[in-house]
């Protein structure tokens, strides 16, 4: 009974590893996406990386004034 039970705690224990090493790889992988685009997209803006996508089509309207 007693080896039976130091597999099983051996296997819980490497599982908990597994799971621990798993979880970091994901954060470091995936994480950044999400909580580095706030920082990205301030210097991709200040950088005009997507300003060939922009169109400039300001016109008068009706809230607009002519002349003065």
């Amino acid at each position: 009974a007693l080896p039976a039970l130091l597999t099983l705690l051996g296997v819980a224990v490497v599982r908990r590893w597994l799971t621990l090493v798993t979880g970091l790889l994901e954060c470091l992988c995936f994480a950044g996406a999400v909580f580095g685009w706030a920082s990205l997209v301030f210097v991709l803006k200040m950088e005009g990386y997507f300003s060939y996508l922009c169109v400039n089509t300001t016109g008068v309207n009706g809230t607009q004034f002519l002349g003065q």
